[in-house]
């Protein structure tokens, strides 16, 4: 496993480059969420230690 040092900042540029939905569906909740906002809230469980060991999944 790769071992690596991340700030909040360098997070939000990773999740920038990952592809947002071609044709996102409203109805059924189906919208990008920007790459600050999904930073933040990240960082925020990683620093509370909410997904730490744990696996993060969008369903």
């Amino acid at each position: 496993m790769i071992s690596m040092r991340l700030s909040k900042s360098g997070l939000a540029i990773l999740l920038s480059k990952l592809a947002q939905f071609e044709k996102p569906r409203a109805e059924i909740e189906q919208y990008p969420t920007d790459s600050e906002t999904a930073a933040a809230l990240l960082w925020e469980a990683f620093m509370n230690s909410d997904i730490s060991g744990k696996t993060v999944a969008d369903l």
